[in-house]
This record gives C-alpha cells, sequence and structure tokens, in this order.
C-alpha cells in the first residue's frame, strides 16, 4: 500500500511540474508588435515578432506562387477535418520551421501578414469537432485571405466551425491599411480588436485584448457567445465586473502573473510609448508612440535585453551573457528569428510589402530585405518545392537531413554560438559588421524603388537580384565573422 501510495505521489509530482514546465514555455516565448500607420514615417503598417522555440530548429524559406486551378478536393485539416477547397491560391512567402505546429509565418501577394504568440487560457473543455484546427489555420489565411479584416473573418468561420484544438493563442495580423489582434481560444470561442492607426500595440505570451464591444464592429469582432459562455463558466459576472474585459474572462491567470509577460511588454511599451509607465501600473492594449517610427526603431525592441534598466544584470554583457543573466528578455536564447512586415500602401502592390528578416536571433544578425514578389529564393536558404515541404513538415528529421552544415540557418545558428562564447568581446565586432549592411540596405531601399521601371517582368527580376544580393552578403558575412570574431584581449568597447 506504502508502495502504491509513493508511486501516486511521485506520478502526482511528474504531472504537476511538466504542467508547470508547459506553462514556462508557453508563457517565455514569443513577442509581437503592429504599429498602425499614422504611426509610422512612411506611412506603412508595421509588424514585428520575435518566433521563439526550445530544442533544434530550423527555419526554411519558401516562396509558393499564386495558384488558378479547378479543384473538387478538399483541404484535410491536421486530425481529419475537411475544409472546403477554393480555386484560387494567394502567392506568399513561407517562413518554416518544420515539425512545429505554431511557429510558421506568412505574408501573401496581398501583403497579408500572420504570426502568433501563445496564450494559455482557462478552457478546458472547449468543444471540438472533426478533431478540430491548428497547423492549417493561418496558412488558410495566408492562401485565402484579401485583407487583414478578411482573414479574421475567415478564422472565426473556422473556429466555430471545427473549434481550435489548443489552450490559446494570439495571432496578430495586419495588412497595409491595419492590424488586428486575434485571440483565439480552445474550443469555439474567439475575439479580435483592431490596432488604431494612431496607436502601437505589443503582445507577449498572455491575451492584452481588454474591454471590447462586439456591437462596434469596426473596432471589435468575436463569437456572438463570448460573454455570455464567460459568464456560464463563472470567469464573468456582468453584475460584479461591469464591462466585459477578454483577458480577465479567458486567460489562465497564471500566464497574466507570469514576471517575463509583464516586464517583456513594460521594456517595449517604455521603448516605444509618448507616456512612460511604471513598473507595476496595467499595461495598455495599445498607446500612442514617442516619435514616429521606423522598421529599424522596431529592431531595436527586437534585440531588447532590459539594457540600460536595472532589470540588465549583464551590466552592459561586462558580466556575462545577457540571455543567461536576464531572466528571459524579448531577445532571448530560445528566438528562432526576427521578423518586420513593412506594409505600405502608397506604392505599387509589388513594393507594398517588405519583410525584413534576422535569421536566428536579432541581437547577433542583420536584419535583410525580402518579398513576396520573386521569381526565386537564394538556395542556401530554401529546400525542397513547398508542396513537398509541407509534405514533410511532420515527419520528423527529413527536413534538416536534405541540407549540411552550409544551409544558412545552420551558419546563422554557429554565429551565436561563437558570440555567446564571449559576449562582451565578440557582440560589438559582430555587431560593427552587420550594422553596415542593415543600415545600407534600409538607406538604399527608396533609391532603388525609385531606380524600377513599369515593366512587371523586369521590376520582379529587379527585386529578386536585390534580394539575392542581401542574402548572399549577409550569409558570407556571418561565415566571416565565424571565423574573424576576435579573442575577449582584443575587444573591450561598450557595444551600444
Amino acid at each position: 500500500m506504502r508502495r502504491q501510495i509513493l508511486f501516486f505521489f511521485s506520478l502526482a509530482i511528474f504531472f504537476f511540474v511538466g504542467l508547470a514546465q508547459s506553462l514556462v514555455a508557453q508563457t517565455s516565448g514569443c513577442f509581437s508588435i503592429v504599429a498602425g500607420r499614422n504611426t509610422t514615417a512612411d506611412g506603412a503598417v508595421l509588424l514585428a515578432h520575435n518566433e521563439d522555440d526550445s530544442g533544434e530548429q530550423v527555419v526554411i524559406l519558401h516562396l509558393q506562387p499564386a495558384i488558378q486551378e479547378i479543384t473538387d478536393e478538399p483541404i484535410r485539416l491536421l486530425k481529419g477535418g475537411l475544409v472546403a477547397p477554393d480555386p484560387t491560391t494567394a502567392g506568399y512567402l513561407w517562413l518554416q520551421m518544420p515539425g512545429m505546429l505554431f511557429s510558421d509565418s506568412y505574408v501573401n501577394c496581398h501583403a497579408v501578414s500572420i504570426v502568433s504568440n501563445a496564450c494559455p487560457s482557462r478552457e478546458t473543455d472547449g468543444e471540438i469537432e472533426n478533431g478540430g484546427i491548428s497547423f492549417w489555420l493561418r496558412r488558410l489565411l495566408a492562401e485565402r485571405a484579401h485583407s487583414a479584416r478578411h482573414a479574421v473573418q475567415l478564422a472565426g468561420h473556422w473556429i466555430e466551425t471545427y473549434g481550435y484544438d489548443s489552450s490559446g493563442r494570439t495571432y496578430i495580423i495586419a495588412d497595409r491599411d491595419e492590424g488586428w489582434m486575434l485571440a483565439v481560444v480552445q474550443g469555439k470561442h474567439w475575439a479580435a480588436a483592431r490596432v488604431p492607426n494612431d496607436h502601437v500595440a505589443v503582445i507577449p505570451n498572455h491575451y492584452t485584448l481588454g474591454y471590447i464591444d462586439l456591437s462596434d464592429t469596426t473596432h471589435f469582432l468575436g463569437s456572438s457567445d463570448l460573454m455570455d459562455y464567460a459568464e456560464q463558466r463563472g470567469w464573468y459576472d456582468s453584475e460584479k465586473d461591469g464591462l466585459f474585459h477578454f483577458s480577465y474572462a479567458y486567460s489562465d491567470p497564471r500566464a497574466l502573473a507570469t514576471p517575463t509577460n509583464h516586464l517583456r511588454m513594460w521594456s517595449a511599451v517604455n521603448l516605444l510609448a509618448a507616456e512612460p509607465v511604471g513598473r507595476q501600473e496595467p499595461l495598455p492594449f495599445s498607446f500612442r508612440p514617442k516619435k514616429l517610427l521606423t522598421p529599424g526603431d522596431l529592431m531595436r525592441v527586437l534585440r531588447d535585453h532590459y539594457e540600460d534598466t536595472d532589470l540588465d544584470s549583464s551590466q552592459s554583457y561586462r558580466l556575462g551573457n545577457p540571455h543567461e543573466l536576464n531572466g528571459h528578455p524579448i531577445c532571448n536564447h530560445t528566438t528562432q528569428y526576427g521578423l518586420i512586415a513593412q506594409l505600405r500602401r502608397q506604392v505599387p502592390d509589388d513594393l507594398g510589402a517588405v519583410i525584413w528578416i534576422a535569421p536566428r536571433r536579432p541581437d547577433v544578425q542583420a536584419f535583410i530585405p525580402w518579398t513576396v514578389h520573386l521569381d526565386s529564393l537564394p538556395a542556401a536558404y530554401t529546400m525542397n518545392d513547398p508542396r513537398e515541404a509541407l509534405e514533410l513538415h511532420f515527419s520528423g528529421d527529413s527536413l534538416r537531413r536534405s541540407r549540411g552544415a552550409d544551409f544558412s540557418y545552420f551558419v546563422f545558428s554557429r554565429l551565436c554560438d561563437r558570440v555567446d562564447q564571449d559576449y562582451f568581446a565578440r557582440l560589438p565586432f559582430v555587431r560593427n559588421a552587420w550594422r553596415v549592411l542593415e543600415e545600407d540596405a534600409l538607406k538604399s531601399q527608396s533609391e532603388f524603388e525609385a531606380r524600377l521601371g513599369s515593366d512587371a517582368a523586369e521590376r520582379r527580376r529587379a527585386l529578386t537580384r536585390r534580394t539575392f544580393d542581401y542574402a548572399d552578403r549577409a550569409l558570407r558575412m556571418a561565415n566571416k565573422l565565424i571565423q574573424g570574431a576576435p579573442p575577449p584581449d582584443k575587444v573591450q568597447t561598450n557595444p551600444h
């Protein structure tokens, strides 16, 4: 009997430790920003995202051309549900992380951009039909959405049809006009809020949607029974609580209380906001920025380790690596890529979306420009036909084994490892090198676009040449830095 008690006690400890570890993994990861079009220097909507995932990963770029075909074959979801076919598939750039359910990002030819953050909910009994929808949700949006609002509406339809097969998540969706936060809950409940054009919104790994009014369909969308269901479950009391606050009602309370969530969000708000916010104060869903923003401003946020605050236990890296000493900042050891989608209205469609990508960790890499409107991708950044890549996505290490150590992501990962051996000494040397490349790409963008003619095919060839050039320069620079980063006694300057 004593042995049985010990067994079940050990099993309970294992179960609760597993739950705690799972929550930590979900609440110490991705980070995203949306800047409305009236908050930016060029009138673009900016969507910025750090994708965070532990373990050995690889990031592969794919370019899916638009497809127009007659088909009666439905889309089969991961657990068997079927989605009616659509003869038209938009072209898109796909950042694939093989084996992962929720880590891929997309920007399609209509400039609809989709990333996501895990946001654990308190739901445990959500209604699921035909296995629910998970991995396929963002992919279907990339293939079919013509605008960010359209993407939110499509997502709501599929969530209410199949049920969402994960605890909770916020999809950050933007186009050239507006940005949305789409909060989904296990089962068939969801809500979405539009980021005001003159505001910036940031999100860690908990829901940030606050008071919502579903009668105001210009700014909010969601399940029709969202409040009634929350009252039924005891998560919201209209008499005691007053206005309905989505995050308070549907969040896992532990996610809201996780320090790394609050501190990352606080750091970003105080880097960008016109009015500083105290560390203990409630953080807003959105806010006005201190100045008109550029992609470079958001690059700074995606690289943040709490520099210049008392949270920087590394003391400007003098005491060691900030990824080891500063808890879990916005840029950390699990960051697999940084992305900034610069989504512009007052340019031709093929120039509307510039996708700035820093492979692996953005503190050690340059953000280099990509676009959906290319003839092809550099061989070192892609592998397999996009359809084959989809078929192999959950097939273990098949995609990893198909390319050797020369594949770009592995090179950029080795550079991170090299810097981490002595962060204080090596980061300035590396940062000075990529800053030259990154600033060249940012400053030359307008001049390059002004030289483009009106012929669509030639414009596409020119965009392809520019993309190949920066991708090649970044890869050659990374290889050179791996070999040439100085030993600790050669560089001792403050890198920021």
